[in-house]
Parts: C-alpha cells; structure tokens; sequence
C-alpha cells in the first residue's frame, strides 16, 4: 500500500509541473546534495573529529605535556613547575608570578650542550629505570632557600638558575654523572652525589669537596639501590641537618643482590646490561645510616652499625637538630618502627610500631613535625582507614585526629595558624579534595565541584596551586581563588566526615554526564598553564557513567565505570538496565580495561591516561568497562589486602563480576566480551583467561607478570611472603600454572628491555603455552622498556590491540586501524 500511495504522489507531482527540465534536475540535485552535506556535516560536528591511535601518540600530545613538580618559591610568591606550553615531550622549568599573573619560560634547556647519561653509574641507570620518564629535558629543580636562585640537573650536570636576570652558573663539568642536588639550609653550599660518593660545592667560594670515599660499584652512599625507588618510593637518600652542619645519609651495600641480565638484540652484536634488581625470596641490598659532619668528613653510625636486610622508608631531621626519626620496615613487611635516632653518637630508640597481619601500607604514612618537634603528625591504617595521629614525643601519648570510613591521601602541611592541610577521599573514593582541620577539630573543605586535585601550597598557607582534571579535561595547574573553605558535617564521637548529600557528587547514584555539557571547571579556580592541543576540542570525549557493583566473591561493592559509543549517548542505562526487554537497538561487543599496579586507582573523576583509548574504542563501535578490582587504593585496608596471598583470586573474581555484569544487558552481545591490561592490569588478562577459561573471549596482557619468584622483593613479598614459605601461593598465582587451559584469544605483548616486568616473564609464559599445544599471539619491541615508551612503538602496540579485538570481538580479521 505504501508503494501504491509513493506511486500517486509521484504521478500528482508530474501533473502539476509537467516533465521537468535538466537544469532543474540539476537544481534539485544541488539542493538535496548541499542539504545532505550540511547534515553530514551536523552529524560529524556533533560528534567530534575522528580520534586516532596515530594522533593520540603524535606530537604535538593531544592532551599537551602535564605540568608536574609544583613547587612555589619561600616568600610564595611565584610558582615554579616543568612543562612544555607547546605539547612536545621536552621539559623546561617555568615561573609564575602569582602577584602580575605573569607566566614565562625560564630555561632553555635545548640549548644546553653535552651529554654524560653514558658515564652513569649502573646505580644511576638502575634508578632512572624506575621513573620510566617519557621525553626529555629537566626533571627535577630546587628553590634556594632565598628564593633568587633554581638549582637543577641536566645532561649529567648540575646548574644553578639566576631567577631574576635568567642567567645559567653551571656548577659541574665533568665527565661523569651528578645527581640529587641539594641546597644546604642556608644556601651557601649545593651537596650532590658522583660516583656513589657524597660532595658537596661551596658556592661562595667555588669549591668541590668529597666528603665520602667508600662508594664503589657495589658500595652506595647517599644513593638507594632499585627497590627504594621503584617499591619503597625513597626519593632521595641524603639529608641536610637543620643548621647544615651535618648530612643524613644511607649506605647500601648491593654485593649480595644476584645480577639480571637485560640483553639489547638491535645491535650488530648482542649488548647486555647487568641490572640489580632483587627478586622474590632473593637476596636484598644491605642497608644503614649514616650521619656525616660536614667539616670533619666523618661518619657516625646509626645502631646497629652493621648493614641489615631492611628498607629505610622515611628519613627526617628534628626541627631541633639533634636526633633523626626514621620509618624502619623489616623484610617481613608486617611491621613500621617509628626510631628516633641521636645525631651525636648513633643511639636509637623506638618510638611506635605500626603493626599489620598482612603488609603495613607504606605508601600512605605521611609525617610531619609539629610544635619545633615536640610532637609529630603521622597517619596509619591501624583503624582500617589512613587517617590522621599525633604523637607527643616527649610522653609517648597518641591522639587519633580524624576518623571515619574514607582515608588520607597526601598530608601537606601546618600552617602558621595550626591548620593541618591535607587531601583525602572524605568526599567520595572516586574525587580527591583539598581539606583542613582546625585548631578545634573542625574540618573544612577547601575545592569545590567534582574532579581530581593535587594540592600545592605555600610555605605561609596564602596561596595554593593545584593540578585539577575531571573526565573531559586534561590536567592543568590553577590557584584557588578562595581558601576559606567550608565547614564539613561531622557525624557521631569520632568525627567521621559526612559531606552534605548536595556535595557528594552522585553518590552511590550514577549520573551520566554528555560531553556536549561536560564536566565544568569550578569557578573558584583561577587558570595558569592551558595544556591540550587546539585540536583538543574537536575531538569527541568519550565520557564514563559511574556505577557499583556487588562482587560474585563476597559481595564487596566494587566501583565502576562504563563508556558507550557515540549512538549510545541519549540511551538512559538506568531505564536500558532496569527493563532489558524494551532494548531494541543493536547488541555490541565489549571490553574490560584493567588497571595496572594493583595498588593504583582507575574509577575516579579526573582525567585517566586510558580516556583517549576509551575513547577510541568506544568509537570503534565497544563498549568499555573498568573497575577497581579488590587491591586497588582508596577503599581501605581490608579492600587492599584481601589479595593477601592469592593474587589473581579475589581481584580476578571482581573483573569477572564485572563480565558477568556486561553480559547481563541488553545491548551487549554476551559471547564477545574482551579485557586487557598492562603490567599487573597484563597480568590480570593473561588469568583471566589461562583461570577462567570461557569468560572472556579475547584478551590482550601487555608486559604481564606470569611467575612471581622472578619479580622484586619488597612489591612481591608484600602480597606473596617468601617463596620458599608459601609455594602453593605463587603457584596459585602463577598464570603459568593454568597454561593447559587456554581456549580463548591471548594476545602477549612485551619489551624486550622491560626492566621492570622482565621479559623472561612471557619467555615462559609462552614456552608453556607451546607444550599445551594452543594457540596463541605474540609481539615483541625490541629494546622498549616496561612502557614501551617511543611513539613509533605506542602507536603500533595500539594498533595491535585495537586489531585483536575487532578480529575476535566483531569478526573483522582485517580492520582498519588508524
């Protein structure tokens, strides 16, 4: 009938106009083409520019270079961070003049000549390995305690930055490496290591002293060996005494540790480098401490003087000059003994120990001095949240300051007022906000809206800097324009902090945010850097919906987010969920994104180094999910150490609630759901699918872990204990233990010089998957390290992935990636 109907209006047509003439077809020809162009043009518009894997790792970054090191100068009034205002990889140190609002380039690091990396010392190499750093350029400076000066390391040298006139002092010239350059309390003298030694300069009179002579190829002084910086987070091992008299330092002894071998093929001949890095069960660096008078060149020992198996997690000076604290965790990683150290003849006492049956979390205890070091601020788990004490030095007595079911993240400082500053999840775990607490207890929230901060402020509390992202806008530094804050609500004796329901940020309801509207900038936040490309705001974003989960396992609410193709934006997944019979659209594949770490946080509400993948996916026509898996920060103790000893068990079985989850709607075609991830996130997959054959139908493991006795100590035994005590839980968490049961897509990526992941880990991996007899993928970057850092390299690893899924995922074995 419809036909019939079509065929009159037509013939009625004709009758009217007669047979028309060409040039009107041709008008009506252009009408319609132009029309259609513009709607083609409307349907592009709204959904942004088609987003790359090529522009994603292209420069200029589409995202811009993050400003990182925040650090204002001592009067505060200018603040001093690396960055690159034109989105190239290649780091100068910039200044802005919180007073004029001026912002300006104050090095030129380019321009500078010569390079000494190849003259490091295999401790230096075995350190920068650690910072895994992308680009270039400066990596790190120093405020003079006048606040005239910046002093910085660059190319193997160190540098001494005029602030007011620009001009360069280069201070060392050598045809060796230099490193952790330090301004003496006073600024007159810059101490630094080279060649495992402590020297320091005196500035005024343009002299070089050594100060150590013991340090040696397997001898560290003022330098940590690997585990202290990739694991304990030790960022320096020297310290400056208050008057600048003496230097703290730590003494490693690195002969017992057994050297690995990390071969370079791309070579005419094989090179190898000889890396010491301790694994599971194996032996550590033996370590001590030292306090070194500056003028005699002597060093007292801290008792035991002996070199012991134990990690040195924090080193501060007393206010007072007289006596170290120092964080001192056994190998067994169950206990943190606060020691209080005499400066004068070495003697120690104990001051508390924090104790936990699992491993004590030594990533969130933060210390601060209080009353000139009378008393210290510390926070500990020991309530089941990271939360704030105080401790009075003199009577042993503690105080519990904050309380409740959220957790510290970063304590800042105490300010001239008594106000100790510090960022938490009070909000929610998923936001982290800038709060103080008062003289009285009260506690005041000082940023607004949603979104991810980390705070920096000044040294008298006037002015605050932040890094502020949210889901649709790369992290860039602002000053906050109001610091009052305001008063949170405390609930019951122990002073649990409650926001009021209008601050919470969506709570336990999920909100779908569009990107047409995206997630605004709070108002109280004044711009100093504009990162993104210009091509940035083209690009359409794809934004999560946030949600929870209850885990298969035990039913632990379990955060998440899912992101949808662009087709998908208007559907309301609240109604879609809650009634699966009314969906009548298409069914899509999906993809699960696990975390890397299995410590880090990936549901939160800042920008996340996977949105442009997402993004990319979600494009490409997959719905994307992730969750935080039980291990992951910000919910807890109990939530950290459930993977106490069966790692690829509990978080293992939260990924698979999540596929259970995807599966169960009704738009997601149930046999074509995907996951992967990288480094732990690679181990994840590869058990995924070696333990829980059938869940997922192809995955992608980057750089994974697959057998734990040959990853390092302190990250391994944490979760594991020693090898030779709990075999059956490495083998548990073994993938290679289940390579038999491998029936679904793997695809095993890795970099031959992964220094972090050893490739020995897909080595063996795949020497078992061969027995089975299965099939299975692999690719290999010759030389790439654990991030497979070039771009040439990200952007055909990406590429690699994005394949592997439309292969298995929507059966397209040959689709275009770009």
């Amino acid at each position: 009938m419809s036909s019939t109907k079509e065929h009159a209006v037509g013939t009625g047509w004709r009758r009217r106009l007669g047979k028309p003439k060409p040039f009107v077809l041709f008008l009506l020809f252009l009408f319609f083409t132009v029309q259609a162009g513009i709607a083609a043009i409307g349907y592009a518009a709204a959904r942004g520019e088609e987003l790359t894997i090529e522009r994603m790792y292209s420069d200029p970054r589409l995202t811009g270079v993050t400003p990182r090191h925040l650090a204002w100068s001592p009067d505060g009034r200018r603040l001093a961070f690396l960055w690159n205002n034109e989105g190239v990889r290649f780091y100068d140190i910039w200044i802005y003049d919180a007073s004029s609002g001026k912002l300006s380039r104050a090095t030129d690091a380019a321009a500078i000549g010569r390079n000494a990396e190849e003259a490091m010392t295999r401790a230096e190499q075995d350190r920068l390995a650690t910072f895994r750093r992308r680009g270039g350029g400066i990596f790190s400076f120093e405020w003079s305690p006048d606040g005239r000066s910046i002093l910085f390391p660059f190319k193997g040298d160190i540098f001494l930055l005029d602030v007011k006139s620009g001009s360069l002092r280069r201070l060392t010239n050598t045809a060796v490496s230099e490193a952790d350059a330090a301004f003496s309390p006073d600024g007159s003298k810059v101490a630094f290591i080279r060649e495992n030694n402590i020297w320091v300069i005196d500035l005024d009179r343009c002299e070089t002293v050594q100060l150590t002579d013991t340090g040696s190829e397997t001898l560290y002084n003022g330098i940590g060996d690997y585990v202290d910086y990739e694991e304990v987070g030790r960022s320096r091992s020297f310290w400056w005494s208050p008057d600048g008299t003496r230097i703290a330092y730590v003494q490693v002894d690195v002969s017992p540790i057994r050297e690995l071998l990390i071969p370079r093929y791309i070579g005419r001949f094989v090179e190898v480098r000889k890396q010491l890095r301790p694994v599971a069960g194996g032996k550590n660096g033996l370590e001590r401490i030292g306090i070194l008078d500056v003028k005699a060149k002597k060093t007292t020992w801290i008792r035991p003087t002996e070199r012991r198996d134990v990690y040195f997690c924090q080193v501060h000076w007393n206010p007072d000059g007289c006596s170290l604290l120092v964080l001192e965790e056994p190998r067994d990683m169950k206990h943190l003994h606060f020691i209080k150290a005499n400066a004068q003849d070495g003697s120690i006492d104990t001051l508390r120990t924090i104790t936990d049956d699992k491993w004590v979390n030594i990533d969130n205890v933060y210390t601060l001095w209080t009353d000139e070091g009378k008393r210290l601020l510390f926070t500990s788990e020991e309530n089941g949240w990271n939360h704030l004490y105080r401790m009075d030095l003199s009577t042993g007595k503690v105080d519990r300051l904050t309380s409740g079911d959220w957790q510290i993240t970063a304590l800042h400082k105490i300010d001239g007022r008594g106000r100790i500053w510090f960022t938490s999840t009070a909000v929610e775990p998923e936001q982290r906000h800038l709060f103080y607490l008062d003289g009285k207890g009260r506690i005041y929230k000082v940023t607004n809206g949603e979104g991810w901060y980390s705070s920096v402020i000044a040294k008298d509390a006037k002015r605050i800097a932040v890094t502020y992202s949210n889901p649709s806008t790369p992290p860039d530094i602002y000053i906050l324009k109001d610091l009052k804050g305001k008063r949170f609500e405390a609930s019951g004796s122990d002073q649990a902090v409650r926001p009021k329901k209008s601050e919470r940020g969506g709570g336990s309801v999920p909100v779908l945010f569009s990107y047409r509207t995206g997630w605004p900038v709070p108002e109280h936040l004044k711009r100093v850097t504009f990162s993104p490309a210009p091509d940035f705001k083209k690009i359409r974003i794809a934004l999560p919906y946030f949600f929870k989960l209850k885990s298969r396992l035990d039913g632990e609410t379990v955060n998440a987010l899912i992101i949808f193709p662009p087709e998908m934006e208007k559907v309301d997944p609240v109604r879609v969920i809650s009634n699966k019979g009314e969906w009548k659209g298409k069914k899509y594949p999906a993809i699960i994104a696990v975390h890397g770490g299995g410590y880090y946080q990936s549901v939160f509400k800042g920008w996340r180094w996977q949105t442009l993948f997402d993004t990319y996916l979600a494009d490409k026509g997959f719905v994307v999910l992730d969750l935080d898996y039980r291990g992951s920060s910000g919910y807890g103790r109990k939530f950290r150490t459930d993977v106490y000893l069966d790692l690829a068990g509990p978080d293992l079985e939260d990924e698979v609630t999540g596929a259970e989850f995807l599966k169960s709607l009704p738009f997601i075609e149930p046999d074509r759901v995907g996951i992967w991830g990288w480094s732990y996130g690679g181990f994840m997959t590869a058990a995924a699918l070696l333990k829980r054959p059938g869940v997922f139908y192809a995955g992608a493991a980057v750089a994974p872990v697959t057998d734990w006795r040959c990853y390092d100590t302190h990250y391994t035994e944490e979760r594991l204990g020693m090898p030779q005590d709990n075999e059956e839980a490495y083998r548990r968490s073994s993938p290679i233990s289940f390579a038999d049961s491998l029936r679904d897509h793997l695809l095993i990526i890795h970099g031959v010089g992964d220094d972090n992941v050893h490739f020995q880990d897909t080595v063996k991996l795949v020497d078992k998957l061969i027995k089975t007899k299965v099939d299975f993928e692999v690719m290999f970057y010759p030389g790439s390290q654990h991030g497979i850092r070039t771009d040439e390299s990200r952007i055909h690893l990406f590429r690699k992935i994005a394949r592997h899924f439309e292969r298995y995922l929507k059966g397209i074995p040959d689709a275009e990636c770009k």
